[in-house]
């Protein structure tokens, strides 16, 4: 009869295999599952030089578009103006009717009031077309200096009231397109005081 085996000891073909953890190489791990590649030199440089003819396109895209800002501004700043010059000229060849008109009423005086009071209502809605279209009458008095920018001297005369160079009476008024003159007003202007008779 065959004697049982000691009860502290395994049998050879129990024992487990010997680990690697004791080695001096390190474990090498699977790769996780969906982790990139890392890139090879020559990727990295492929990657570099794509992003850089992106970046090259983004300026390129973006400097046309700021290209187009400013065209469309430009063409929008044209067009107002435009319009207000087109405007502005339609209205200046108003304006001998309206002071043809000015002209009758005062010239009716007292006369056919009724005439008067209809040439009246007209030049009232001319003046109002006139003032919508950003015209403005100039306001011109004498005693105020000649400006050659706003008035035109159509002669001179001496005057005692007021010094050489200012305006001594106005003869057409003149209208103004915001701060520039559409028509100048037309004026007589102080010219050098005569002698005296007595040579004073």
């Amino acid at each position: 009869m065959t004697a049982p085996a000691p009860q502290g000891r395994r049998s050879t073909a129990e024992e487990p295999a010997p680990s690697d953890a004791g080695s001096d190489a390190p474990a090498q791990e699977p790769p996780a599952p969906g982790a990139p590649d890392r890139p090879s030199p020559a990727g990295g440089e492929e990657s570099a030089a794509l992003v850089a003819e992106r970046d090259e396109y983004l300026e390129a895209l973006q400097r046309t578009q700021a290209e187009f800002e400013n065209y469309r501004r430009r063409v929008d700043r044209d067009r107002v103006a435009a319009s207000e010059a087109a405007r502005h000229q339609f209205v200046g060849q108003l304006l001998p009717v309206l002071d043809n008109l000015e002209r009758a009423v005062e010239a009716l005086g007292g006369a056919g009031s009724e005439v008067v009071t209809g040439l009246e209502m007209v030049i009232g809605q001319l003046a109002a077309v006139v003032a919508d279209a950003g015209v403005s009458e100039m306001t011109v008095v004498p005693g105020d200096a000649f400006d050659p920018s706003l008035h035109e001297a159509i002669g001179r005369e001496p005057s005692g009231d007021h010094p050489e160079g200012a305006v001594t009476q106005v003869v057409q008024k003149g209208y103004l397109a915001g701060d520039a003159a559409l028509r100048p007003a037309r004026v007589l202007v102080a010219g050098p005081q005569a002698p005296a008779a007595d040579g004073t």
